[in-house]
């Protein structure tokens, strides 16, 4: 056997020893032919399917990292459809696929990253986000919740472990377009499901001044959430789509783009309808200027569309009635929040708790922090948004691939979207949408983190801004 000709990672096998690997490899498949066979005997077959899903993706966290973030996000926009079937049920609480998965992604994220002894303090962001997940911890300690707290906080965690994760691992231009493509895809089946449920009448029924119609939610749980993360993938793919110069790929993305947008209208999500216009607003303010001229056209199709779009909005000119969503929002922050905050500023009362103690969830994400982690908890929260926005924003400059520049922009454009819908919504709550916001903003600070090395590499910077282990 010539040694030089076996690629670095791989094994040569000789006839005698492939015949004994795939015998090998058979008897593995028939192994675990039978014990899925079997698990289906004795359980439902989608805990068979949640079961096998995680022990699929923590092999491949084991084996290669990379392959099994990939998958998370191929998949995790459609988990919360399972959100009701247990893998684990106790009297004291419950783990469905979507929540055992963001504590395997935890383990496995903190294993990776303290076997790799990588240094990431030097990158933007990562302290203030470091120092909230901590907060927020310590917020557990005053709460009279605390097994809700430690389940809200392993969700943040998990954002912040990805996030973490994707800035060290994504790290070349091609596993960087490899990601993005799969936040993209992700999209595929909550499209396929909410076509499913407009054609046989299966979604949400809403209630309104103008009578009853029926909300498209997708996989997930409520149609404002899908309606949340659609923006998310909106604010990607439009200016990919203008960025695009091959033929193929931007027929491909354009009808993303019309899929998702036809969609969002049907959500009759009106926080994610404002905040698309918002990111479609900042698209056009940094980078697409005649978006100004169409925009207005948009609008006017979207009102014929979707005639309902009166309706839904019919409660915010009527905001001072109970009934109104608006006015039920407005009544609901005035009773007494602010003084709750003021009786624990440091602390507050416990992440996780806000919706145990009022009944309700918060639908302002700055209120609910405020209470729940305190003052410090939502300064640190802003902040970390702050840095990773500034980052974008004056990385942008550096940029100077198409790719690149798309997706600092898309991203800067939902981040003005996120704050201006977390003021009346709970898009912190959403762990789908949150490990897509965190992942496409590990995205672009790596990107922004790579040019600066480049740039400083040829003599262009004084010094790259870079992080140690990377």
């Amino acid at each position: 056997m010539n040694i030089e000709s076996v690629a670095p990672g791989k094994l040569n096998y000789s006839a005698g020893n492939r015949t004994s690997a795939y015998l090998i490899m058979w008897a593995a498949a028939l192994l675990v032919g039978a014990v899925v066979a079997g698990l289906l005997f004795l359980f439902p077959p989608v805990l068979v399917f949640e079961i096998s899903l995680i022990v699929l993706i923590t092999c491949l966290l084991v084996y290669k990292i990379e392959l099994g973030i990939l998958l998370l996000v191929l998949i995790r926009s459609s988990l919360d459809a399972l959100k009701d079937v247990n893998i684990i049920s106790t009297q004291a609480f419950d783990l469905n696929v979507a929540s055992l998965l963001s504590v395997l992604l935890i383990a496995a994220g903190a294993v990776y990253l303290a076997s790799n002894r990588t240094r990431l303090s030097k990158l933007p962001a990562v302290i203030p986000y470091a120092l909230f997940i901590f907060v927020a911890f310590a917020s557990i300690l005053t709460s009279s919740a605390k097994l809700a707290g430690v389940a809200d906080w392993l969700r943040v965690a998990s954002t912040f472990v990805i996030f973490l994760v994707v800035i060290q691992v994504f790290n070349s231009r091609r596993s960087i377009k490899r990601l993005v493509d799969a936040v993209l895809v992700s999209s595929i089946v909550p499209l396929a499901v909410g076509a499913y449920q407009l054609v046989n009448n299966a979604g949400s029924v809403a209630v309104t001044a103008g009578g009853e119609f029926e909300r498209i939610l997708g996989t997930f749980g409520h149609p404002n959430s899908f309606g949340f993360y659609l923006v998310l993938i909106l604010a990607i793919a439009i200016p990919l789509f203008f960025e695009n110069a091959e033929p193929t790929k931007k027929i491909l993305v354009g009808l993303l783009i019309a899929a998702c947008s036809i969609m969002l209208g049907l959500t009759f999500a009106r926080g994610a309808w404002i905040g698309l216009l918002v990111a479609l607003l900042v698209m056009a303010a940094m980078r697409y200027r005649k978006m100004f001229y169409w925009l207005p056209l948009i609008l006017i199709a979207a009102i014929i569309l979707f005639p309902q779009i009166a309706n839904r909005f019919q409660d915010v000119v009527q905001s001072g009635q109970a009934a109104g969503s608006l006015g039920w929002r407005l009544n609901f922050w005035d009773q007494g929040f602010i003084d709750l905050v003021k009786q624990r500023p440091l602390l507050g009362y416990g992440i996780g708790s806000f919706a145990l103690f009022t009944g309700h969830d918060a639908h302002n994400d700055y209120l609910r922090l405020a209470v729940e982690v305190g003052i410090p908890g939502l300064l640190l929260y802003l902040g970390t948004l702050f840095v990773v926005g500034r980052t974008a924003w004056q990385g942008l400059k550096k940029l100077v691939e198409p790719f690149d520049i798309a997706i600092a922009v898309g991203f800067l454009a939902f981040l003005a979207a996120y704050l201006v819908m977390s003021v009346a919504d709970n898009l912190v709550k959403g762990v789908a949408m949150q490990w897509y916001f965190w992942i496409i903003a590990a995205v672009v600070l790596r990107t922004v983190v790579n040019r600066t090395k480049s740039l400083a590499a040829a003599g262009v910077l004084a010094g790259p801004q870079e992080a140690e282990g990377t």
